[in-house]
Order: C-alpha cells, then structure tokens, then sequence
C-alpha cells in the first residue's frame, strides 16, 4: 500500500527537527514503505495540486485501470465529505442542523428541497459537495456519477447527478447505505417554490453581533472559540440556509489533537466560502478587518503511518485563488511531540440565531484563555465568588508581546471606566501562589480600534498593592483614561506569585466602577489616548487628560522607542480630539513631585497634527539654551507654548518628547490646547 508523506518530507526538511531516533527511523520506513509501492501511487497523489476551483478537473488522483481500488491511499473520507455538505452531525453521529436543504413534506424527511433558477446554478451546489479526489464517471447532458470512497480506495457506493423537467431542475440520488439524515437531493426551480415568502430577512453583507453569556457548552465551543461579529456571504432562499462567516479576534495556538470541525468550515463547503467571498473580497476584509490571506478551516486526518499520524490542516488561500493545505506528521516538529502554529481561524454557521444569549450583567465574554473544566473566564461575571475563572497555559499576544492569560468583554454600552475590582478565590489561603502579579488592561471603543492599554501593574516590587491571601478578598485599583469611553476590553495576566508560574492563575470575580451619567457632549473637548509609550502602573498617559493635577504621566528613561518622524528615540503620546480644533497653543503641567525630580521635566519635543493621512509639524520646542522657556521649579506649574510651524484644523495629534534634564524618567500631569 502507498504510504502518503513522502513527498512532504522531502519538501519540508530543513523545518523538522530530527533529532530525536524516532524521528530518523520513522523517516526511514516511509522512505522504505514508499520505495516499495511508489509503482501503485499515482504521479499526482498531492492533495494541493488536485484541490483547485474546479472539483471536476482531470488531475485529481484516479485508481489505475484494472488495478483494485485499495491500492490507492485517498485523502478524504468521500461519504463524510458529501454527507457535511447537506446535514451536519455531532461526534457520534447525532443530528445538529442542515446547512443546505430543506424536507417539504413531513412524510418524506429524507428527501431535501433546493432552489435552483438554472441547472448550472444546481450543478455548482452539487459540486461543492463532491471531494476533490473522487473518480469521476460522465455521461451526456449533464449527467454524472461519482463512486465515494473511504480513505484506503474502499467504495462507499455511488452519487448521481440527473437533469430533471419541469420545475424540477435537477436531482442528486445515492445508493449510500451509511447516508445518515438524507438520501435524495431535489432542485426546483425557485418560481415553482411552495412556499416562497419572496422578502429576505437578512442580505449578503449584512453583520451581526451578539451578546453571549457563560452557557458555552452548544455545539463543544470553548469560551476561547465564541465570535460575536459575523458577516452574511450566503443569503437565505428557497432550501439555501444563510452562511454567516466570522474569524477569530487575535490568533490562536492550533497544536496536536485540536480539531474545529464541529463550528469550522469542513472541506465540503470550503470551495464554497472561497467563491462566496472572493466575489466581493474587498468589503468582506472591511467588515472583518482580522481576516488575512489564509482562512484556517479544519484539520483532516487520512492515515495512520507507523506509530505517528498524518494531518492535513486546510485553508482558504484568498491570495493565491486555491484551496490550500498545510501537512505534518506528529511528533517531528516539536520535542515535547506536538505541531504548533500561530493562526486566525476562520469559522462558518449555517444559523446563528442559537448565539443570543442575555449577557450576565452589563459584561459579555468574546474571547478568553482556554478555563478548566468549570472555570471558565465567564465565571468572572455571575455576581458569584464561589465559581472562578482558572486556566493553566498561557498565549502569547501581539498587543503586549508576552506570553499572558487573558480575557476580551465587551459591555452593553460604552463606559467611562474610573476603576475596577478583582475577588480572590475560594482557595485562596491553599494557593496564594494562584493569585496575580502582573497585569495589564486594554480598551477601545469601537471593535475595528486599536487595543489601547488603560492600566498596567507589577507588583513585585509593591506588596502593598498585591491581591492578599484571604478567600474571598475584593482588591480595587483606579484607572484614569479622562472622559473618554470604551466598549472593548482585554485584561491580560502575565505572571502569579508562584515560581516561574508553575501553579495555575485563578480570581473568581472582575468588574468597572465607572461613570454612568457619561454622556459625550458634541460640543464638549476632550481627549482621548490612541497609543502611547507605557508608563509605570498608575502613571499611564490618560493621566494627561483627566484633570487631576496629582496624576501624572511617568516613563521610565529606558523606555523609548523609535520614531519614523524625527531622527531621534523618544517617549510619544498619539491622542484624539473629540472633535477638529485649531489651537494657538498647548499647555503642560509638571508634577505633584517636580520639585523633588525636576530633571525629569521635558526639555526637547516637536507636536505633530495628522493632515490628509499624514503627520505634520504644528510646533517644535528644544528648551537646551532657552532656559526662561523651561518648565520652572514648582509642583503643579503650567506652563504654555504656542504653535509655532503650522497653524490649522486638527483632530489627531502625536507628542514626542527626546529629551528631559537628565532624570532617569519623563514625566508631566496634564496636557492640554489653547485657544
């Protein structure tokens, strides 16, 4: 029998790590076990290379003339491929939901309905449901028998394809014992519809989003899984469900066992989903601003090779118009025996209307690190400190670049957050080592913004800031971000008291104190944080702009970075105005502290307004010889300083600041423009 691998192998060396003997003799068999049937493989037997747009084409992998059908190792289960198109099952094979076709009569639930308005519109649909190595046999006028079979050649029995009259356009018929759910397929011509209702609810293009509560266990979704913004690409119709499309918010670590193919697209539909967004790609990457190039669908398991496994991971390669497909074999790439990769998953449902959930409070969970069984991070808002959320691994984040514990809400309306709360957990006084350390909080908005942290904390070297070991303790720290209003949030947890985080990270309960009588006046200035260099916790740059003369924001002299405006590192605030104005003129004010630190005053900044996409010079100060224009000896003194290179109408605006009088921070209390 051919073994399917070797080529892989051949072709992705230098990515394996073959350190381990295992992993050397393994090659050697497959090498061997190949040598041996490459006479019984066909010259085309790489999946990527049959598994183009056209299904039909005459590349894909055929069983030899003459030669037994299981001489030939196949990539798809063919049955369970065509049975997923129509009707969707659970693990055992129970009945979930049909994604294409509808039963008219209730004597015959068996036979499903579609509309259709021509017989190549019925013919396409026919193909999407036809695996891409399937032996094709045609006869004249469209009419097309496909024999199925199982991964090792075995036939499954036949699928047809016959042109009707009438109204009915089209069947598709089976003599498939194992078809679960249905056996016969009708296209009917949509004008001939029984009971066509004409208006469409919904409409291609159209986004829905959701609120989901703590109840994750429909359909095996983890808490970690749940989108809540998806996009119409598939309307409703006659016997057509909607196909409602959403991707995953940050990427997520895909690792050996794991399998989406209860709420993935599954390899039936995914030439679906490639032709149904392609059509419209470039609103579809509007909507769904995290979608990139490839569109992760599902894992494929066709062979077991000797004491290790084969797997194909699929995907939608928007760029490259293909159906795509990564390969690996456990246990070769990692030492502790498992494949891991870093992607954005794309996920597919026919009906999402099961997705409404009342939210528990004023807080719904989007997305969150994988809890333990029971523990999830929805467990953070039931008003109830005996459930908690606990979770072992941690992921890395591009907002932060660290490895953390996380957890993304959204709230029911934007809020002016002023602080919040964590609750240690019922076994604190066991595991104080659970309880965290390190931390850091992000807002924005609207759901296309920019992550913008509000909070950062490290208390290692602030005990008196730390979570106590008492069950049940409510520990609160303030957040000061002015009068701005946020709908997003991420907290993320980088470090517990325990060594080298060796115990889980757990608290039972999280929320906001925040403004409720918030209310953003049109005509009322304000601003808003968009990026900004981290500052120490509790001296972040939204002190800037919350009026309170005893915040300030402080950063640490290590702590600049490049700028592409200026030839010079800096510390750098970006901020929005709540709406266009044209200052004559900003303020800053130093530090409840300044007297103490005054070398940690500014001495060299240019402000920057954004003007038709970019960044313009508005004012330049360098204070090194013009002592009198310096901030003076004394806490809590404003000092002003004028617009002095472009005058004119801004919203957006960027301070870098590149030198103060050779402290080992930066800091100032307050910013402001004058008018």
């Amino acid at each position: 029998m051919c073994v399917i691998g070797y080529r892989y192998l051949i072709q992705n060396n230098t990515e394996m790590k073959t350190n381990k003997f295992i992993t050397a003799l393994l090659s050697l068999l497959l090498l061997a076990a190949t040598a041996i049937s490459l006479s019984s493989c066909h010259k085309d037997d790489d999946p990527k290379e049959s598994d183009n747009n056209n299904v039909n084409n005459n590349d894909t992998p055929d069983n030899p003339s003459g030669k037994n059908t299981d001489s030939l190792v196949r990539y798809y289960n063919d049955l369970e491929y065509f049975q997923s198109y129509f009707v969707q099952t659970d693990s055992v094979g129970n009945f979930m939901y049909r994604s294409m076709g509808v039963p008219l009569y209730e004597s015959d639930t068996a036979h499903l309905y579609i509309g259709v308005d021509n017989i190549d519109e019925a013919l396409q649909y026919f193909e999407y449901a036809i695996a891409p190595d399937i032996v094709k046999q045609t006869s004249v006028s469209n009419n097309y028998t496909y024999t199925l079979t199982d991964t090792s050649g075995n036939s499954l029995g036949t699928v047809s394809f016959v042109p009707g009259s009438g109204s009915s356009v089209a069947e598709i018929t089976t003599d498939l014992p194992d078809l679960k759910y249905f056996n016969k397929v009708t296209f009917m011509q949509n004008s001939a519809w029984p009971y066509n209702s004409g208006e469409k609810v919904w409409h291609k293009g159209d986004v829905r989003t959701f609120s989901i509560s703590s109840d994750v266990t429909i359909k095996h979704l983890n808490i970690s899984d749940i989108m809540h913004k998806w996009v119409l690409v598939r309307e409703p119709g006659n016997g057509v469900s909607p196909m409602w499309v959403s991707t995953t918010n940050d990427e997520y670590e895909s690792s050996y066992g794991v399998r989406w193919s209860q709420y993935c697209p599954t390899r039936a539909t995914a030439k679906e989903i490639y032709n149904l967004l392609s059509d419209n790609w470039p609103a579809y990457k509007t909507v769904l601003p995290h979608i990139r190039e490839k569109l992760w669908v599902d894992f494929y398991l066709p062979v077991y090779l000797l004491l290790e496994v084969m797997y194909y991971n699929y995907y939608i390669d928007m760029e490259n118009a293909d159906i795509g497909y990564e390969t690996y074999i456990s246990g070769i790439f990692n030492e502790d025996g498992g494949y891991q990769n870093h992607r954005y998953l794309l996920k597919i449902d026919w009906d999402i209307d099961w997705l409404v959930k009342e939210p528990q409070g004023i807080y719904t969970i989007t997305a969150a690190s994988d809890g333990l069984s029971g523990k999830s991070a929805a467990n953070l808002f039931d008003n109830n400190p005996n459930t908690k959320w606990e979770t072992k691994d941690r992921l890395y984040s591009k907002i932060s670049g660290e490895d953390s514990w996380f957890v993304e809400f959204m709230t029911t309306e934007p809020i002016n957050p002023t602080a919040y709360y964590m609750t240690t957990c019922d076994d604190t006084k066991q595991y104080p080592q659970c309880n965290p350390k390190k931390w850091n909080i992000y807002a924005k908005k609207n759901f296309e913004d920019t992550w913008i942290l509000i909070d950062k904390r490290d208390n290692t070297d602030y005990p008196s800031d730390r979570m106590t070991d008492e069950n049940f303790w409510t520990g609160w720290w303030g957040v000061n971000v002015g009068k701005a209003t946020y709908q997003y949030f991420r907290l993320e947890m980088y470090d517990n008291w325990s060594n080298n985080n060796r115990y889980n990270f757990q608290i039972s309960e999280f929320g906001f104190q925040y403004d409720e009588n918030t209310e953003n006046n049109d005509n009322e200035l304000y601003y808003s944080v968009i990026d900004a260099s981290d500052g120490y916790p509790g001296n972040l740059a939204p002190c800037l702009f919350d009026g309170n003369l005893d915040t300030k924001w402080c950063v640490y002299k290590g702590n600049k970075s490049g700028t592409p405006l200026y030839d010079d590192d800096c510390w750098y605030v970006e901020f929005k105005a709540s709406k266009p104005i044209t200052p004559a003129g900003f303020y800053m004010t130093t530090a409840s502290d300044h007297t103490v630190f005054p070398d940690r005053a500014p001495r060299k900044w240019n402000l920057y307004g954004l003007k038709n996409g970019w960044w313009t010079l508005i004012a330049s100060y360098d204070n090194t010889d013009t002592p009198r224009e310096q901030m003076t000896y004394a806490d809590k003194w404003t000092g002003n300083w004028g617009i002095n290179v472009a005058p004119g109408e801004y919203q957006y605006f960027r301070l870098e600041m590149y030198e103060n009088w050779g402290g080992d921070c930066f800091q100032i209390s307050e910013f402001g423009f004058n008018f």
